[in-house]
Order: structure tokens, then C-alpha cells, then sequence
């Protein structure tokens, strides 16, 4: 074997050793999720008690699911369409997926251990009202779920249905 061709086999090696130590160790994977999980941070560290995310994807999704190996593949009929988990199926790990109106998906991944934070969206939720209230409980990690608003911005208390 030449020198060059050994050369060229270690860094190859050496390339796929970094991308599974980085995926591994729970980094971002792609620029989306990198810029979601810089925000969140921030909001987290400010102690934000609500979050919109909205304002923490970018892009023209609509829907916001959770996405999880332990849920197992979701199809949504609005899309015609089975989302395979994003999120391995592992305890305090959790996963979301922003789904387009052409059925195209961003996702985003992190854990309590290298969020500080965890994410509760209860199955699927529309754009606006992905709206996460921090939950009161004291855990390793801020909980954030979301919530049925008892006030409109616009236009005041919820009416009741008569």
C-alpha cells in the first residue's frame, strides 16, 4: 500500500470517527436545528416563561410534532404521508419535527442533558399556537408544554360554547 493511499484511508477514517462522535455526543446536525437550539438556549437562560416557536424555526411550516423512536413512525393524513422518528428512542430525549404545507420537514433533536431543557408539543400542534408555557415543576431540566391560552391577545376571556 502506498503512503498516499494510507494517508488518504486515515483521514477518511478519521472523518467518519468525528461525524459519529459528534452525532454521538448530541450536537446539531444540521444549520436549522443549530440556529433553533442557540435560541432556545437563550430563551431558557433568560427564564423565559413562554415560548413561541415560531420565532425559533425559521421557514414556512404549519405543523410542529413531536417526533420520537419510542412513538414509532406518525402518519399524518393532512400529508398523505409517514414521518419516520427523528429522535432516537432513549429516555429524556426528545425530537421535533416542522412540517411544511408540501409535507417537507425541518427537525430538531436535543436532550435534557445537552439542552438543559425539554419540549412538550402533546402530539401535533398548528404554528399559531405552538405556544410553550414553562411548567412549574423543579426538574434536572426546564419543562416547556404546551397550553390551552384562557385568553385571546385580540380578543380577550375564551367564551364558553353554549
Amino acid at each position: 500500500m502506498t503512503t498516499k493511499l494510507r494517508n488518504l484511508l486515515v483521514f477518511f477514517a478519521a472523518c467518519l470517527f468525528a461525524i459519529g462522535g459528534w452525532s454521538m455526543l448530541g450536537y446539531a446536525t444540521s444549520f436549522d436545528e443549530a440556529v433553533f437550539l442557540r435560541r432556545l438556549s437563550a430563551e431558557v437562560s433568560s427564564g423565559a416563561l413562554e415560548i413561541k416557536l415560531l420565532e425559533l424555526m425559521h421557514g414556512d411550516w404549519e405543523v410542529v410534532c413531536e417526533s420520537h423512536g419510542y412513538d414509532g413512525p406518525l402518519y399524518l393524513k393532512r400529508y398523505n404521508k409517514t414521518f419516520d422518528p427523528v429522535a432516537p428512542p432513549q429516555d429524556a430525549v426528545w425530537g421535533l419535527i416542522f412540517i411544511s404545507k408540501n409535507g417537507s420537514f425541518s427537525s430538531v433533536v436535543a436532550s435534557c442533558r445537552t439542552s438543559k431543557v425539554k419540549l412538550n408539543t402533546n402530539g401535533c400542534t398548528e404554528r399559531e399556537n405552538a405556544i410553550l408555557i414553562r411548567e412549574p415543576k423543579q426538574e434536572k431540566c426546564a419543562v416547556f408544554s404546551v397550553k390551552v391560552r384562557l385568553t385571546h391577545p385580540f380578543t380577550g376571556p375564551a367564551q364558553k360554547a353554549r
